[in-house]
């Protein structure tokens, strides 16, 4: 008999559909019976935790800065993937100092070619260590060997920018009585935790025929975890394609910028 029901690493999921799966874990519960399935207890922990990353969602929506933040964040993945094209066309360069110049710069990038595909704030947390690796002397000097400062100048602009929408969004739900976001997942997906764990000890001990509640409730749980785990799949997916894309057309904007003096791709 299976002991072990099926998990899924809610804290890499986006608010959204974390409110979603979650929702739907507990009208489950609800249908076949808190007190029924043993879980009474944890399961009025994590509504009342979930009640609250409701009001923080929806204060967000509501947020005129939350459209300005995605906007920002779009320029922002612009930007780095035109820096990361301008660098790579130095990489068919005749002049070998520059070459190697670009290399170099490219192993940085090439470090966080993932940054478009993070949440905000890992997104602007790796930005700034790049930003950090790049304002090393070392990197600086390679910077202005391909005269590309002026990019990178406009690069950690936008992010700043961004950073600062995002200092007034904290201001904004600053002033809403719930807590953060932040804090109001980190305690949805430990009370989500906590009554999931109750779940395998009571198959653990009792087996899954423990009650007809029981038996009926833990395939209705697994046909939605596995949903869900197909859901994160496929966006995982659709950002790894996204990279492979956005690959593909820097390699024909760098085969083009072949036959362009550097003087106009500096432009």
């Amino acid at each position: 008999m299976k002991d072990k029901i099926t998990r899924i690493n809610t804290r890499v999921m986006r608010h959204e559909t974390f409110a979603q799966y979650a929702a739907r874990i507990i009208a489950a519960v609800d249908k076949h019976g808190p007190g029924s399935l043993g879980l009474e207890a944890s399961s009025d922990e994590l509504k009342a935790a979930f009640t609250i990353v409701l009001l923080c969602l929806d204060y967000i929506n509501k947020s005129g800065l939350t459209a300005k933040l995605k906007d920002q964040d779009k320029v922002r993945d612009e930007l780095i993937r035109g820096l990361t094209a301008l660098i790579k066309s130095y990489l068919h360069h005749t002049d070998e100092a520059l070459r190697e110049a670009a290399a170099q710069l490219m192993l940085i990038l090439d470090h966080y070619w993932s940054i478009p595909s993070r949440s905000y704030d890992d997104e602007t947390t790796a930005i700034d260590d790049m930003f950090r690796e790049l304002d090393l002397p070392a990197q600086a000097a390679r910077v202005a060997l391909l005269s590309i400062a002026p990019q990178i100048a406009n690069f950690r602009a936008a992010n700043e920018r961004f950073k600062s929408l995002m200092d007034e969004r904290d201001v904004e739900v600053a002033q809403c009585p719930a807590i953060s976001m932040k804090e109001a997942r980190a305690i949805a997906d430990a009370k989500l935790s906590d009554m999931l764990d109750r779940l395998e000890s009571i198959i653990v001990l009792n087996g899954i025929d423990f009650s007809e509640e029981l038996a009926a409730f833990v395939p209705e749980y697994e046909a939605i975890t596995k949903r869900y785990k197909h859901i994160l799949a496929l966006e995982r997916g659709r950002r790894k394609a996204h990279h492979e894309d956005a690959e593909e057309e820097i390699e024909d904007e760098t085969e083009d910028a072949e036959d362009t003096p550097v003087e106009d791709q500096q432009q």
